[in-house]
């Protein structure tokens, strides 16, 4: 889920070395009208389509506020890219050490 328009969050995911197409579920900006984060309501219509249970799903954000914390309420498990913080599941200092996490 991002709020990225499609164009520009899939070559900024190939610039540092992710395929895009990792993620089951892609959600961007102008996919599901409104994609907003804030609320959790995005977090919750993606767990509604997925057909998963919340704690099948993982979300990596960088922000406490738009990414972590909605995620979280919704049951999803939650990773933090860019320090250690209380508030996540899992923290990380750099996105490519999640794949020591999901192995």
């Amino acid at each position: 889920i991002t709020g990225t328009p499609k164009s520009l969050a899939v070559p900024r995911l190939k610039k540092i070395g992710i395929d895009p197409e990792l993620f089951k579920i892609q959600i961007f900006g102008e996919t599901w009208l409104p994609a907003i984060k804030t609320d959790g309501s995005i977090f919750k219509r993606l767990i509604e389509y997925s057909k998963l249970k919340p704690e099948e799903h993982v979300y990596i954000g960088d922000s406490v506020k738009a990414d972590i914390i909605p995620a979280k309420s919704a049951g999803m498990l939650t990773i933090y890219v860019g320090k250690k913080i209380e508030e996540a599941h899992y923290s990380i200092i750099k996105i490519h050490e999640i794949k020591k996490l999901l192995l």
